[in-house]
């Protein structure tokens, strides 16, 4: 059972994966988005403060293009009336998990792309990169994880791109509060507490476990 919604899943996932292959939409928008928000900061702010700010400007960055791009793997299901194709091939469960599989992907090539991009524009010291893309990975897919299974329950509004910032600031806010201050730790020359990171993954795995639960009465006609 458990087998067979991991495998529906992955296809789901490669299904999107393909079709972002082809347009290259998606991508190419939170690219050229999130470069427009670095060269807005880099106007902005002062270079002697851009040590001291630049935990939370990362965040910024990646919470800004992810509403409106990790949103995108529903509401094009429903634009372009395939969701019901995608409910009679798999399980709702399948269908949320191969949709942040897929944005977990679009998540992995946006970091390689754009935290680079952010650490040499600000020209940035990082003395452990290892324990920066630990921290942006974990605290990233947490936010995936949450963006994908809200955008689920507002998809079917009018009001789809207000309402989901609305309601997911809220939840989000705590678990990027935890990553912004471990990153803080990061760019000072420190290691980051542990305690935080077990924040992020117990954060994960309950809306993990909520979104999976609910995805039957989200999915419904």
């Amino acid at each position: 059972m458990i087998s067979r919604l991991i495998r529906d899943g992955i296809t789901i996932a490669l299904k999107d994966a393909k079709v972002e292959m082809r347009s290259k939409s998606t991508i190419s928008f939170m690219i050229l988005f999130s470069l427009m928000n670095i060269a807005l900061f880099s106007i902005s702010i002062s270079s002697r403060d851009i040590q001291r700010t630049a935990p939370a400007l990362i965040w910024i960055v990646f919470i800004f293009v992810g509403i409106v791009g990790y949103s995108r793997a529903f509401t094009k299901e429903y634009d372009e009336q395939t969701i019901d194709g995608l409910r009679m091939f798999a399980k709702p469960q399948s269908i949320l998990l191969g949709k942040i599989i897929y944005n977990t992907c679009i998540l992995i090539l946006l970091e390689f792309i754009i935290a680079p991009i952010f650490i040499a524009f600000f020209n940035l010291e990082i003395e452990n990169l290892v324990d920066f893309f630990v921290i942006l990975t974990a605290g990233n897919f947490a936010f995936i994880v949450t963006t994908t299974s809200m955008s689920l329950l507002t998809v079917k509004s009018r009001a789809r791109e207000i309402l989901l910032p609305v309601i997911l600031f809220p939840i989000i806010f705590p678990i990027i509060n935890v990553a912004v201050t471990a990153l803080t730790q990061v760019f000072h020359g420190f290691h980051y507490e542990v305690s935080r990171l077990y924040i992020i993954a117990c954060y994960t795995l309950i809306i993990s476990l909520i979104g999976f639960l609910t995805v039957d009465f989200a999915l419904e006609e």
